[in-house]
């Protein structure tokens, strides 16, 4: 006799006639949600992201103020970003800011493309600091090189951040990496 197993039953989770299957998606739609009522955004769209994960990485890809971002992380970390200059603690920031890494050129009849790079946000925390941010889950390989690539070329530090639940707060990957450790 053959036992069919239990699938594991799915958690609900409901906010504004909306049901979630993933947690993630609910806790960023209470952000949004209290961001939209604090006039930090003007809106928000998760509903697309209720089908089906996108892209490579199987990012949900959530609409604040009608931008599309790449992930959940890098949506609600604009988010952050427009709290910190709501509340002075930052002067202002840009966000898809490209980087020529290496020009396009040639060698002998064959044109080689040249290397970019795009920061997730460029930060200015004051009139003399400016910081260059990247969202990540973890990093590539081919990110590290263009990592490596941009801090030699621009002489300025490339900051990896994601959001660490423990501690509620945004930190870098070498910070979340030591907490591990410990």
């Amino acid at each position: 006799m053959v036992r069919k197993r239990k699938q594991p039953q799915k958690k609900i989770f409901k906010i504004d006639d909306v049901t979630y299957t993933s947690e993630l998606l609910y806790k960023s739609h209470v952000l949004l949600d209290k961001a939209l009522k604090d006039k930090i955004i003007d809106s928000f769209d998760l509903s697309h992201c209720l089908k089906a994960k996108c892209g490579k990485y199987s990012a949900y890809k959530p609409i604040i103020n009608t931008i599309r971002f790449d992930s959940m992380m890098e949506g609600n970390y604009y988010v952050e970003l427009l709290k910190q200059v709501k509340n002075k603690e930052i002067l202002s920031f840009n966000r898809q800011v490209p980087y020529e890494l290496l020009p396009s050129f040639k060698l002998g009849s064959k044109k080689i493309t040249g290397i970019k790079y795009v920061a997730d946000f460029v930060v200015q925390k004051d009139k003399n600091t400016t910081i260059i941010i990247d969202i990540k889950g973890k990093e590539t390989t081919d990110f590290k090189l263009k990592k490596k690539l941009f801090e030699y070329k621009y002489k300025k530090t490339l900051f990896c951040i994601q959001y660490y639940s423990p501690k509620d707060e945004w930190l870098t990957l070498e910070e979340i990496k030591k907490l591990k450790k410990k």
